[in-house]
């Protein structure tokens, strides 16, 4: 998709990352805001706590999805733990989601508006907190921003329809991330559902058609699968964990287990 941008877009593109990384590398190392910032330290000690081999929601307290702390805990596994590494992670999301911005307005629109949409994305001041920050949001956006990449040829022309599973399964993610992105969600799937039932006015029931079609379902799908892909084994863990303290005598009998295979071998 690069590739075939144009020389003068292709440098206007890499101006504005540039300027991105100004704005978000700046003082990386020492601005702190004492309001809101110990949300940083919770999770990048949860990744801490993941990295070593302890279960979010069972040997420590997590009160968001575990994706985004899965991923701190790969990047402490790989390069050991360091703070900063959760928010350079942030930065590095941000010039994603700035190329995506592009890659996807050009597709819905024209070239020139993509560079429009990136630069206004870039300086946006909601987003003045986030991109370095280490918290859930640059993830979750940048999930949201890839959805809509894979799902843009389908807005645009309808074509390529099963990239909505694709598009599904980064929804999916953005909820396993952060359930703050279930709004953003349904208004994804309600647009998909617009657009697949030529919206009509005049006859407001017969867009409820547009539910038994494949091309809902395709994104639901890919949003559930996404969804369980990172919490699956956490709710099931869960449900053993509430199940043997229901039946502690289950409990006792698993824990005799052990001593009863060591007396008979």
């Amino acid at each position: 998709m690069l590739a075939r941008i144009k020389l003068p877009h292709l440098i206007f593109l890499a101006v504005i990352l540039l300027f991105n990384a100004y704005l978000r590398l700046w003082g990386i190392t020492h601005l702190f805001y004492w309001l809101n910032d110990y949300d940083e330290g919770a999770y990048a000690l949860g990744g801490k706590l993941i990295s070593q081999g302890f279960l979010p929601y069972k040997d420590f307290v997590l009160v968001h999805p575990p994706l985004y702390d899965m991923l701190l805990a790969g990047i402490f596994k790989v390069f050991g733990y360091n703070f900063f590494y959760g928010r350079y992670f942030s930065v590095a999301l941000s010039f994603a989601c700035i190329i995506l911005v592009y890659l996807v307005v050009r597709k819905i629109n024209n070239p020139t508006a993509g560079l429009i949409a990136a630069l206004l994305f870039t300086i946006f001041p909601g987003f003045d907190l986030l991109w370095y920050r280490v918290v859930q949001e640059p993830l979750g956006i940048f999930l949201v921003l890839l959805a809509l990449f894979f799902a843009a040829g389908y807005i645009k022309s309808r074509e390529h329809m099963n990239h909505l599973l694709f598009s599904g399964l980064c929804l999916g993610l953005a909820v396993a991330t952060k359930y703050t992105f279930i709004p953003a969600v349904l208004g994804f799937a309600v647009g998909i559902w617009v657009i697949s039932t030529d919206w009509n006015w005049r006859n407001f029931r017969s867009n409820f058609n547009g539910l038994i079609k494949r091309d809902i379902w395709l994104l639901i799908a890919g949003i559930m699968a996404g969804f369980l892909l990172v919490t699956g084994f956490l709710l099931l863990n869960s449900l053993r964990l509430s199940f043997l303290k229901q039946y502690p005598a289950k409990q006792v009998i698993e824990s005799e287990i052990p001593r009863v295979i060591s007396l008979t071998s």
